[in-house]
């Protein structure tokens, strides 16, 4: 178990690398309408693997920190810096740094990934941590602050604690069949809920959601933690 999930760990380390780089490219040469396809995508692959490259807080707040976290524009950088430089200031000049520092924090936190240890408990532990970063940023808006873009963060989150559970879902079934029932079903509320608001490029801006839609998400997770909650009890067990 522990050997498949730091396989897809890895995997998606080396997705985001990728993109990153197609997306630093892209402010470094100052194409403002391509760095803004480009954003959304890229940050997918690090919200899947955010439980574990968490782990390495100073380098996870250079990469993801907001402006208030990190003191203001003059000490901030990583993704949000240019998230605002995209969609507020609407210009890339003096950005270059910024998407090279990233660039660079990027290939240090692949590196990281290529020897991280994990324990079973801790890839399970991994599915909840998700839910929770979910259930605390992209349900209320506050993670992607100028561009909206919350519910790719969202199905991206929600692909990782999938990816952590599908590892130990036959242990489960085998230990609590209702149980496992309850968190297939679980999930696909979720997927359901998240599915309505799929556009033929992503997602749905999280500013375009009404309250009732909101909820209906909110609802889904609520279950979802709670049933994932026993779960882990249930492995440990």
């Amino acid at each position: 178990m522990v050997a498949a999930y730091l396989s897809w760990v890895r995997a998606q380390a080396s997705q985001l690398r990728s993109s990153t780089a197609q997306f630093v490219a892209a402010v470094t040469t100052g194409d403002l309408a391509r760095a803004k396809q480009l954003y959304a995508p890229a940050r997918t692959y690090w919200k899947r693997n955010e439980p574990v490259a968490g782990t390495y807080r100073e380098l996870a707040r250079r990469l993801d920190g907001q402006a208030v976290e990190l003191g203001g524009d003059d000490t901030w950088w990583g993704w949000h810096r240019l998230e605002k430089a995209l969609w507020t200031t609407r210009s890339l000049a003096d950005t270059a740094p910024v998407a090279d520092a990233l660039l660079a924090d990027t290939d240090d936190l692949v590196a990281r990934l290529a020897t991280v240890s994990l324990t079973s408990d801790q890839v399970t532990e991994s599915a909840l941590e998700q839910l929770a970063s979910l259930a605390t940023h992209a349900l209320v808006g506050e993670e992607e602050t100028y561009s909206h873009t919350d519910l790719w963060d969202a199905q991206a989150e929600v692909d990782g604690a999938k990816k952590a559970y599908d590892l130990v879902a036959t242990m489960v079934e085998d230990r609590d069949p209702f149980l496992a029932k309850r968190i297939e079903l679980g999930f696909a509320a979720v997927q359901l809920a998240l599915d309505r608001h799929r556009t033929v490029v992503g997602f749905e801006p999280y500013s375009d959601l009404t309250p009732a839609q909101v909820r209906e998400l909110a609802v889904g997770l609520a279950a979802l933690s709670e049933s994932l909650s026993r779960f882990t009890v249930s492995v440990g067990s």
